[in-house]
């Protein structure tokens, strides 16, 4: 563990790539590799105690004290360590060793885009994964490590090769959902590329529309898995850009529906108590930010409050609903928003249908 400290006094003449730093580190036998937030994955050749049933073993406890009924027999093994961005040479032990499968000799450590891929000499596939799930995905090969019984050759396969593989796999997966849902955010208008399956098989994109003058946040969840589904994604963007660009220019007949729920007068009610009267005699209501505001509140004050804050979006085969949340500025309604229906066909045939408020 000392040769880990030294290293860890080295750690920021590393990351910079000093040049005497890293001569020292390759001529311990160190293979090392940073990530973008600086954490740091180490590995290197080292001779471990082997138990005398053959499991690989560390001589004392996580309490300091020795193993007990340990053999003389030793092992040169691969072992690596983990160093977070907030471990320090000051800490009073070193970061865990965590022994790699015995025939596992590493060639070269690499980390791009966050992940690590520790690199074999010969004849085995790489370990992968980024900081987090490959610490995560070994922790029960350092737990054994440690512990009285010591840690067996199929567990550090499976902690390797099975374990970490899924692991990385499900990373994989949730970094690419993710990307879609980002890479969607800036748009005005619904990409196929942008749609992607989640956990429960359905497809779902995000995207930023221009409506009423102003930028909503668009959700959509769309079909499951089905036959040509390239081209049902192709067809529901199309559809879906022309439902937005309706929603957009029927603003009056949205607002009528918004009238017809009858919600100047919610909002009227909402306001009562923070009516005052003013130096002039006249009745306002104090706002939150200390303005006043004539009252009551007129149709015309508050249709021109109106906009549109986000809209669900849910596909059918034979529907696609859209569940619009109409915001008002100066807010009537403490921070609740208006809902408000739509359905649409494939034909372009639209209802609408205010529904009060939500949440």
């Amino acid at each position: 563990m000392e040769i880990l400290k030294m290293l860890l006094e080295k750690r920021e003449d590393l990351q910079k790539g000093e040049t005497k730093a890293c001569e020292w580190a390759k001529s311990h036998g160190f293979f090392y590799a940073f990530n973008e937030k600086g954490e740091l994955l180490i590995a290197r050749k080292k001779q471990i105690c082997i138990t005398q049933d053959g499991k690989a073993i560390w001589p004392l406890r996580r309490d300091g004290s020795p193993q007990e009924n340990l053999s003389a027999e030793k092992t040169e093994r691969t072992v690596i360590s983990f160093i977070s961005t907030y471990t320090s040479s000051q800490q009073s032990a070193a970061p865990a060793e965590i022994p790699m499968p015995c025939s596992f000799m590493v060639k070269e450590i690499t980390c791009k885009d966050q992940i690590f891929t520790i690199w074999p000499e010969a004849g085995q596939e790489p370990v992968t994964g980024t900081f987090s799930v490959m610490s995560e995905a070994l922790t029960l090969a350092e737990y054994l490590y440690y512990s009285n019984t010591g840690a067996d050759e199929d567990t550090l396969r499976r902690c390797c090769y099975e374990y970490l593989v899924e692991d990385h796999q499900n990373y994989l997966k949730k970094a690419e959902q993710e990307k879609r849902f980002l890479s969607g955010r800036n748009n005005q208008m619904v990409k196929k590329e942008n749609f992607y399956q989640n956990e429960n098989g359905d497809y779902e994109c995000n995207f930023t529309a221009s409506l009423w003058g102003g930028k909503a946040d668009v959700g959509v969840w769309g079909p499951g898995k089905q036959e040509d589904m390239d081209k049902i994604l192709t067809d529901l963007s199309k559809q879906l850009n022309t439902h937005m660009k309706w929603i957009d220019q029927q603003k009056e007949q949205i607002q009528k529906a918004i009238l017809d729920d009858d919600m100047v007068s919610a909002a009227c009610d909402w306001m009562e108590g923070f009516e005052l009267e003013g130096e002039d005699g006249k009745i306002y209501y104090e706002m939150e930010d200390g303005s006043l505001l004539p009252a009551p509140v007129t149709e015309e004050m508050f249709l021109n409050s109106l906009y549109i804050g986000g809209i669900n979006v849910y596909c059918r085969a034979d529907e696609i609903s859209f569940d619009l949340f109409i915001g008002t500025e100066p807010d009537f309604f403490a921070c609740h928003s208006i809902e408000v229906f739509i359905t649409a066909t494939p034909e372009y045939t639209y209802k609408i249908k205010a529904h009060g408020l939500a949440g």
